[in-house]
């Protein structure tokens, strides 16, 4: 029985969760992450459904599993709807891959995602924009002595490094985003004809479902010279499956427009 089987087996006989539909799997590391579904989430707070998770783990798995083990979110029906096939909400937790469409219409995107090798955890994140040939990123370590030192339960390691990874890629994304602000001042438009003023009350940020991840030609050229050196990751996959289906996606469509001008 592998370790996914284990926690399967184990959450399924906790009865403050009816009927759970799970989701996980391993990382390129072994790690576990993923899902876990339930209608008894409707009326429970994250805290308490986390709590009811980890306290079932640490009860029936050893030390060594239990280190394997990145993240188990909670998530109710609708909301595992929506984070596969809506436009989920901007909570939606710990999202891999986001993105913001500025008001010249040009697209970003964000990548995050945290892993573990043996007793250190990696964090890293991209940050683009192929229209404007803007591309930040950053990986960051965190062995097992500071880890200690920031005095996380099990349960919270990930999202405490998860955050600080997405929360430096917002800034670098607003970064942007108030150069361009600052750079049509220059030229003398200024409040609200400067189409960049929103950076200062509302950045969107949206959680990309799997219906939003379709890349330009230019932006898998980016993507995938970003993540040529990063090993380890879950969303590894995810970008994988999502420049394959975006290849014959953009094909498809290049080849219908060839197509409707030798018609025409």
């Amino acid at each position: 029985m592998d370790l996914i089987e284990k926690i399967i087996t184990v959450l399924s006989k906790e009865t403050q969760i009816e009927k759970p539909n799970f989701e996980l799997k391993f990382d390129e590391n072994q790690n576990v992450k993923g899902y876990i579904a339930s209608e008894s989430f409707y009326n429970m707070e994250d805290d308490l459904a986390q709590s009811i998770i980890w306290n079932v783990l640490n009860k029936n798995l050893d030390t060594s599993d239990l280190s394997k083990i990145l993240a188990i979110f909670n998530e109710t029906p609708v909301e595992k709807a929506q984070r596969l096939f809506g436009n989920p909400p901007l909570n939606i937790k710990q999202a891999n891959i986001w993105f913001h469409i500025a008001k010249d219409l040009s697209r970003y995107w964000i990548f995050v995602d945290v892993t573990k090798q043996q007793t250190e955890y990696t964090t890293f994140f991209i940050v683009l924009n192929a229209h404007t040939n803007f591309f930040k990123s950053l990986i960051f370590s965190y062995p097992n002595d500071v880890i200690q030192f920031m005095e996380l339960k099990p349960e919270e390691v990930y999202s405490e490094l998860y955050n600080n990874s997405f929360n430096n890629a917002v800034s670098e994304l607003k970064a942007d985003l108030m150069k361009k602000h600052e750079e049509l001042e220059k030229k003398g438009v200024y409040w609200k004809n400067n189409i960049y003023s929103y950076v200062y009350e509302n950045v969107q940020i949206i959680a990309a479902a799997k219906k939003d991840l379709l890349f330009s030609d230019i932006e898998i050229k980016i993507i995938e010279k970003g993540f040529q050196k990063l090993k380890g990751y879950s969303v590894n996959n995810i970008v994988k499956d999502a420049i394959a289906n975006s290849k014959m996606v953009n094909q498809l469509t290049t080849s219908n427009m060839y197509y409707d001008y030798q018609i025409s």
